[in-house]
């Protein structure tokens, strides 16, 4: 498993929500870690900001298969992570406080493979923080979820950000 944090971040909040990466936050591009083909979804960069403004630290869950297929290298989906994060905080003002990849492919018995809730487990190690939400793009992401304990909600064609306000008013009034 490849964890990532950026350098000196701390975690100030007690909380966290994780998002799938590809067809959640970025277009799906294929398996791919070329910095140019980064493209955030409608709606996803506000979807963090509102995540963080409600007082939650913001971090990925992602299955990259990729990597133990040869497609692109650990370094190649570190630098792609830290474009992503960079791009985020330069455009929200919010920086990811962890992001766990899974590298294997789905031929393997790993704990750390969607759906298997070993990514969330090392988010929670990493960050100190308890995880509140997973919003994912397929089933394995709710999957995951349950795994963990914990609620997933499944983001539709019309992108993430309908999902996280439903789920924003939903706590609020809870």
């Amino acid at each position: 498993m490849l964890m990532w944090k950026p350098e000196n971040y701390l975690c100030t909040k007690k909380q966290v929500v994780i998002f799938d990466r590809d067809d959640t936050l970025i277009e799906d591009a294929g398996q791919h870690s070329d910095k140019k083909r980064l493209i955030w979804k409608v709606g996803a960069l506000e979807a963090i900001m509102m995540i963080a403004d409600s007082g939650f630290e913001v971090g990925i869950a992602s299955n990259q298969s990729a990597i133990s297929r040869g497609i692109f290298s650990i370094e190649n989906a570190q630098d792609f992570t830290c474009e992503m994060n960079q791009q985020c905080l330069n455009a929200t003002g919010v920086e990811f406080a962890a992001v766990a990849i899974c590298p294997h492919s789905h031929f393997t018995q790993c704990g750390c493979r969607k759906p298997a809730p070993g990514l969330l487990v090392a988010v929670t190690q990493t960050t100190g923080c308890k995880i509140s939400v997973l919003f994912g793009d397929k089933d394995s992401d709710v999957q995951t979820a349950e795994n963990y304990g914990i609620i997933g909600i499944k983001v539709h064609q019309n992108g993430v950000l309908p999902k996280v306000k439903e789920w924003l008013k939903l706590i609020v009034n809870s």
